[in-house]
């Protein structure tokens, strides 16, 4: 977590958002509780920060679980 920390300090919490990063590192989604030592993070290597985004996943539950959502989405045009 201090590594997303870090990065929200650096780039402005408006940008990259602690708690939406996702951290990448060989194809692997890295979890919050190891460090980057446990991952085998190199100085000269290479990791990705993704955000997540709490909308779209909020979205997707609803049309899973809300056949009336799914018929007020498709009359409006959304």
């Amino acid at each position: 977590m201090g590594v997303k920390k870090n990065i929200e300090d650096v780039q402005g919490k408006d940008n990259y958002p602690c708690g939406q990063q996702l951290l990448i590192h060989n194809g692997k989604v890295l979890k919050d509780e190891t460090t980057l030592v446990d991952n085998k993070v190199t100085e000269d290597g290479f990791l990705v920060v993704m955000l997540s985004k709490v909308i779209f996943f909020l979205v997707l539950l609803l049309f899973s679980f809300c056949p009336v959502f799914n018929l007020l989405i498709l009359c409006c045009g959304f």
